[in-house]
C-alpha cells in the first residue's frame, strides 16, 4: 500500500477482543523522497524509525535532532512531534508502530526516553535486520500479525538486551520483566 510518494507502509487493524500487551499497529519504509515529511502532530502509538540512509530532521519538545545513516528515533505517543527527509540527501528509513498495555513499560527498559529519542548510529548493523524482518512480515492475516509482533518483540528485546540500564550490576530489568507477564 502507497501512502505517500516513495512510500510503503502496512497497517494491521487492532484486535476486536481484548488489547494484547504489545502488538504492531503499523510498519513500512520511507524510500528516499525530498518531499517525505509528517507533521506537526501527534500520534497515539510509540513509532520507531531506523535511518538506513540519507539524512532527516526530528523535532519534539521544543528540540532538533539532526540525523544521519545509522541513527534510530523514537516517536513517544501523545507527544507533539515533526520529521522530515533532508531534500539534499534524503533519507531511506525503515519503521514500526506499536502499542499495547505493556509498551511503555518495555519502553522504559530501553535507553530511551522523551528527552533522549534518538540513538546516533548505535547498533546499527543489528538493528537494520530487525526492522527488515518486520517490514518482510507485514500482512494482515492472523499469522502475519503473529509473526510482526514476534519480529517486534525481538527488537524489543535486543533494545532492552543492550541497553546501558541492562549493563549495569544489580539492574532491575528483570523484575520488571517478571512484573509485566
Amino acid at each position: 500500500m502507497q501512502n505517500q510518494a516513495g512510500t510503503s507502509a502496512q497497517f494491521p487493524t487492532t484486535p476486536d477482543v481484548a488489547t494484547p500487551p504489545l502488538f504492531v499497529v503499523g510498519t513500512g519504509r520511507h524510500h528516499e523522497d525530498t518531499r517525505h515529511q509528517w507533521g506537526p502532530g501527534v500520534r497515539n502509538h510509540f513509532q520507531l524509525h531506523h535511518v538506513m540512509r540519507g539524512r532527516g530532521t526530528y523535532r519534539c519538545k521544543g528540540r532538533q535532532y539532526a540525523l544521519n545513516a545509522g541513527d534510530t528515533f523514537l516517536i513517544f505517543p501523545n507527544t507533539r512531534i515533526h520529521y522530515e527527509a533532508n531534500a539534499e540527501e534524503p533519507w531511506e528509513c525503515m519503521w514500526v508502530g506499536f502499542s499495547g498495555y505493556q509498551a511503555d513499560n518495555l519502553i522504559g527498559l530501553t535507553d530511551f526516553t522523551p528527552m533522549q529519542p534518538v540513538y546516533r548510529g548505535r547498533y546499527q548493523e543489528s538493528l537494520r535486520p530487525l526492522f527488515q524482518s518486520i517490514c518482510d512480515s507485514q500482512g494482515t492475516s492472523p499469522s502475519d500479525k503473529l509473526e510482526m509482533n514476534g519480529h517486534l518483540c525481538s527488537l524489543l528485546a535486543f533494545l532492552i538486551r543492550s541497553s546501558e540500564r541492562a549493563q549495569k550490576p544489580g539492574s532491575p530489568i528483570d523484575c520488571a520483566i517478571a512484573a509485566a507477564d
